[in-house]
C-alpha cells in the first residue's frame, strides 16, 4: 500500500466505524433490552430481599427453613416468634417488611 494512501484507508475505516456505531435510524431503540434496575442496598447484602422501595422490602423465605403454625403466620425453628407473611408458592413464603422512615 502506498504511504499516501495510509491517512486515507484510516479515515475511511473511522468513517465507517462510526456510522456504524450511531444508527439513525428511527426504531433503532426499540430494539435494545430494556436496562435492569439496580438493585437497592438491602437487595445487595440480604439475598431474601426480592423487591426494595422507600417505604418497605419484600422478602422471601424457603420453606423448608420455616415452619408454618396457619394460613399467614410461619415461625422459625430457633427464634421462635411469628411471622406474617402474604404470600406463598412452592419454595418460598413472601413476608412484606416495613422500612424505618427517620
Amino acid at each position: 500500500m502506498n504511504r499516501k494512501l495510509l491517512p486515507l484507508f484510516f479515515a475511511a475505516a473511522a468513517a465507517a466505524a462510526a456510522a456504524a456505531g450511531c444508527s439513525s435510524a428511527p426504531g433503532s431503540n426499540a430494539s435494545r433490552p430494556a436496562p435492569t434496575p439496580t438493585p437497592g442496598a438491602l437487595a445487595r447484602v440480604n439475598p431474601y430481599v426480592v423487591e426494595e422501595t422507600d417505604t418497605y422490602t419484600i422478602q422471601r423465605y424457603p420453606k423448608e427453613e420455616y415452619i408454618r403454625v396457619d394460613d399467614h403466620h410461619i415461625k422459625h425453628p430457633i427464634l421462635g416468634f411469628n411471622i406474617e407473611f402474604f404470600r406463598e408458592d412452592d419454595r418460598y413464603y413472601y413476608v412484606s417488611v416495613p422500612k424505618r422512615i427517620p
